[in-house]
C-alpha cells in the first residue's frame, strides 16, 4: 500500500511507523487523521497517547470506527429470511470479519480488528487528554444513490461508520 501511495503521491512523504511509537517529534502537528484504522490496533490507550504526543497543543485528532453498534450486527436466518441482530455489543476485544474478494470471485479474506463500545471509546478520548468537539454518523452520498442503488439503501438506513473529533486539552 505504501509503495502504491509513493507511486500516486509522489510529492507526499510516507512513512512506516508503529502506533506505539510514531516517527515524530512531540508536538509536530496541528491534525491526525485516521480513516477506519483504529480498531485494528490491540491496544487504543497506547494509540491514543501517542497521538497525544505528537499533537501541538489544541490540535485535532479526527478519527472514523466502524460504528460501535452495528459492528455488533450478526447476520441469522430464521425460517429461511435473512435477519441482521445486535450480539456481544458489550463484549469488547478481538473480532473477525469476513469480506469476499473482489479479485477473486468466491474467495473470501478474513481481517482481524477490536470492538469498543460507544462508552468506551468516550472514556479513552477523555482519559488521553482531548475533549470531545464532534461526532458524525455516515451517511452515503446522494450520487451513490445511481451508482450503487443496493448498498445505498441499506447505508442510508443505517450509520455503518462514524467520525470522532477531539481536540487535545
Amino acid at each position: 500500500m505504501i509503495k502504491i501511495a509513493r507511486q500516486e503521491n509522489p510529492e507526499i512523504e510516507f512513512k512506516i511507523g508503529s502506533a506505539d511509537n510514531l516517527p515524530y517529534k512531540n508536538k509536530e502537528f496541528d491534525v491526525v487523521l485516521s480513516a477506519l484504522a483504529v480498531e485494528y490496533f490491540p491496544n487504543w490507550d497506547k494509540l491514543f497517547k501517542e497521538v497525544n504526543r505528537v499533537l501541538k497543543d489544541n490540535g485535532l485528532f479526527v478519527f472514523s470506527t466502524g460504528n460501535p453498534v452495528i459492528n455488533a450486527v450478526e447476520k441469522e436466518i430464521f425460517h429461511g429470511r435473512k435477519f441482521r441482530e445486535v450480539k456481544n455489543y458489550f463484549r469488547e476485544g478481538l473480532r473477525q470479519s469476513r469480506w469476499h474478494n473482489l479479485g477473486k470471485k468466491g474467495e473470501l479474506i478474513y481481517t482481524k480488528w477490536y470492538h469498543r463500545t460507544y462508552g468506551s471509546i468516550v472514556r479513552l478520548i477523555i482519559k488521553n487528554g482531548f475533549e470531545l468537539i464532534d461526532y458524525e454518523d455516515a451517511y452515503p452520498l446522494k450520487k451513490a444513490e445511481k451508482l450503487f442503488p443496493k448498498d445505498y439503501k441499506i447505508f442510508s438506513n443505517m450509520p455503518y461508520f462514524c467520525t470522532w473529533k477531539a481536540r487535545k486539552k
